[in-house]
């Protein structure tokens, strides 16, 4: 399940999708009947809260905004939106007040919204449970790459190039410096927050 994207992803046609909860995932799987494409639904080993509200539409490749910041933006793909908030708000405890976006969508990304945050953030973190070689990040940086956003710094976390031993959730994310202290800190050290404080 942590390399699934990589080989997903370069099937044509494809739509790769991971809902951050049982209320997205409810969505996504009604939805899914109209999008006339293959599509895969990623979704963890964990447990998540059923849909509480009513089911809304879906269409492919729409992303959301869970939090308007400025300047850094961060991408939490699925669950690990969440930990994107919780990043976020350790970070403005620090005087820093980034945007979070979840992109529900992996393939096709949305353009529409990612072009619109990137004309004012120029710093860029992606959050996932997946492969870092391979997955949402990479494609991130290969977008980035391809379409001119050369001064857009980028920051992936997500699964080293190891096997993940077997474990309780929790603990393996904080060998894997996937929790929120971890992440923290990292950011501080490696990702240089030369940027005017709120």
């Amino acid at each position: 399940g942590i390399y699934d994207i990589s080989f997903l992803n370069a099937m044509p046609n494809m739509i790769i999708s991971q809902p951050r909860d049982g209320q997205l995932l409810r969505e996504l799987m009604e939805s899914a009947h109209s999008w006339g494409q293959p599509a895969a639904i990623r979704y963890p080993n964990l447990a998540t809260g059923d849909a509480q509200g009513p089911l809304s539409s879906r269409q492919a490749g729409k992303g959301e905004l869970l939090h308007k910041g400025k300047e850094i933006l961060i991408i939490g793909l699925g669950h690990m939106a969440f930990t994107g908030l919780e990043v976020c708000e350790a970070l403005k405890q620090k005087g820093y007040n980034p945007t979070v976006m979840d992109p529900i969508f992996i393939k096709p990304l949305d353009h529409e919204l990612l072009d619109k945050l990137l004309v004012t953030h120029h710093k860029v973190i992606t959050l996932e449970e997946h492969s870092v070689c391979s997955g949402l990040g990479s494609i991130i940086n290969h977008y980035l790459m391809s379409n001119g956003y050369n001064e857009v710094q980028t920051l992936n976390f997500g699964i080293p190039e190891v096997y993940v031993a077997q474990g309780k959730h929790a603990e393996l994310m904080d060998e894997l410096g996937l929790s929120v202290e971890k992440i923290v800190l990292r950011i501080e050290q490696e990702f240089l927050l030369d940027i005017e404080q709120n």
